[in-house]
């Protein structure tokens, strides 16, 4: 199951808020990296899934006051663990579960209900 997550009325899962790097190869490639951490107890109960350390993991999500310093080139290994341990209240967080029906090429998700 695939869900839809924001805090009160803000969207959470936006490119510009996960932790991440990429890579532009000279050929044009584009490669990216998301980052992860050891879920929070509300990531753990959406997550199907455990890794092969027996861990549920959620996204290393930046607020908007740590995008910037993401973003930073004085970055610094300190700081990138600094804002990995930086967590969301979980009871401000909402899920809404999305229909895998959405992804489908078999199925029109383009139709009113």
């Amino acid at each position: 199951m695939k869900y839809w997550i924001q805090r009160g009325n803000i969207q959470l899962i936006n490119p510009n808020k996960i932790a991440g790097i990429y890579l532009l190869t000279l050929d044009g490639v584009v490669s990216f990296t998301m980052f992860t951490k050891e879920a929070s107890p509300f990531f753990s109960k959406i997550h199907n899934s455990k890794n092969r350390n027996g861990q549920y993991r959620q996204l290393v999500l930046l607020d908007k006051e740590f995008e910037r310093e993401w973003l930073r080139d004085d970055l610094n290994e300190n700081h990138i663990n600094e804002l990995f341990k930086v967590e969301y209240n979980d009871e401000s967080l909402i899920t809404h579960p999305v229909s895998r029906d959405l992804f489908s090429r078999s199925i029109d998700s383009n139709t009113g209900y």
